[in-house]
């Protein structure tokens, strides 16, 4: 099932036919939990391209199935949405921008995430604000 696969792996390149047998093409978003979300709520869709970048630059993510990106207890659950949205940036560009009332959260991500430069990064830009 490609919800106990890690987003990190390559998509498939099969696509859907009408032959027997023949495997779905890979899902091309999963889901992700941010701190906003009400409890209800099953997660939001995000490219899976975006997730692949994140979990490469964090070595921690690199395991994470994509239903425990989507879980209540995700390694995004409990980061604000804007938050987590600086993250996939960054991840795409190499550049980190967020809110200052966000740098707390991102550090303590990155540090769990295995993105201890960055994080230490983030933790010495806090100490000059």
């Amino acid at each position: 099932s490609s919800s106990s696969s890690p987003p990190s792996s390559a998509p498939s390149s099969s696509s859907s036919s009408s032959r027997r047998g023949a495997r779905p093409a890979a899902k091309k978003t999963l889901r992700l939990r941010a701190a906003e979300l009400v409890e209800w709520r099953v997660g939001f869709q995000v490219a899976r391209a975006s997730v692949v970048k994140l979990a490469a630059r964090c070595p921690g993510l690199l395991r994470t199935t994509e239903a425990e990106f989507g879980s209540r207890q995700g390694p995004t659950a409990e980061l604000p949405l804007d938050a987590l949205r600086g993250l996939l940036a960054w991840a795409a560009t190499g550049r980190l921008r967020c809110r200052r009332s966000h740098l707390e959260a991102i550090c303590d991500a990155l540090t769990a995430w295995g993105a201890f430069d960055l994080a230490e990064r983030v933790a010495e830009r806090m100490g000059e604000w």
